[in-house]
């Protein structure tokens, strides 16, 4: 025989100190409502009065069931996106398996060895580059560069033409390979020893160098921000503190004359622009004058070289 088994509902019984707990606690929250709200602006009130009957009136059109199924299928497609996500990074975690084949060339050759070369194989491949330039009348006997000298240089007679027919760089490069101007990139090049410059190359500033071909106004450096070149405007005072300043500065003082090269880009008549491009060498000046001349709307120091052909 079964046995019946009835089940027995037990209501709950509230004590009365918790029944007027909660008529309390409801009555504050009606009061803090009853305040909130009039503590509220009447653009907030109509607002909140509006979205109210709009939602009586989407529960009337029973689009509020409608827009709950909306938001679970929507969140359903987010989780699929996710596992299918988690899916694919885990097939892109798997390594790859190793080939199967195998070159029978390849696996009967030696391995390769790579030894790295040592501070004495840099200085014989100096060496050698040294000879091959002393050979080519690039350098001196005593390995020196030919262009590290003051005055003329043998073999380079004035008029010779660097680069001819580049209008950009072609030319500094030949002459820094030759050893006739090494620097590639500054326009003078300065005497380690004496801190005198053996030459200069008058090609482009920001046009406060002027040229009349046998006396050049030159135009020193500085007084331009970290990283400008002289083709950015002047910023703030020129000094003779400037190592290009002080050098051409001594040249003026010991009467030693530099070399003038005048490239394509020269701001004058006296330029390469007209005749093929190229750096030119133009024979020696010397530098007659040094002084710093307040120049621009701000009158600003910047230090002038009169530099005059002999």
């Amino acid at each position: 025989m079964r046995r019946s088994t009835r089940r027995t509902t037990r209501t709950k019984t509230t004590p009365a100190s918790t029944r007027t707990q909660k008529v309390s606690n409801s009555k504050a929250s009606n009061k803090a409502s009853n305040k909130a709200s009039n503590t509220l602006s009447d653009y907030e009130k109509a607002r909140l009065k509006q979205i109210s009957e709009n939602n009586a009136y989407l529960v009337s059109l029973k689009l509020n069931e409608s827009r709950s199924a909306i938001q679970a299928s929507c969140s359903t497609l987010t989780a699929n996106v996710r596992s299918k996500k988690r899916h694919a990074q885990r097939k892109r975690k798997r390594t790859p398996t190793l080939p199967t084949r195998r070159s029978r060339r390849a696996k009967a050759m030696p391995p390769v060895v790579y030894t790295p070369q040592t501070a004495d194989d840099d200085r014989q491949q100096a060496g050698v580059q040294i000879n091959a330039d002393i050979k080519k009348g690039f350098r001196d006997t005593n390995g020196v560069w030919r262009g590290e000298k003051f005055g003329h240089v043998d073999g380079v007679k004035v008029g010779t033409v660097f680069g001819a027919g580049d209008y950009q760089r072609q030319g500094r490069f030949e002459m820094a390979r030759t050893g006739f101007f090494k620097p590639a990139v500054t326009p003078e090049w300065i005497d380690t020893k004496t801190k005198e410059v053996y030459s200069v190359v008058v090609n482009n500033d920001n046009g406060l160098s002027k040229d009349s071909g046998n006396v050049i106004v030159y135009a020193g450096a500085g007084g331009r921000n970290r990283g400008q070149n002289r083709t950015a405007t002047q910023s703030y005072d020129q000094t003779w503190d400037s190592a290009t300043n002080a050098a051409l500065r001594r040249n003026q003082q010991s009467g030693r004359a530099v070399r003038v090269i005048r490239g394509p880009k020269c701001n004058s008549n006296y330029g390469t622009a007209r005749t093929g491009g190229g750096y030119r060498y133009d024979g020696l000046f010397i530098v007659a004058k040094a002084e710093l001349i307040p120049t621009g709307r701000r009158k600003l120091l910047t230090a002038f070289f009169t530099l005059r052909k002999i």
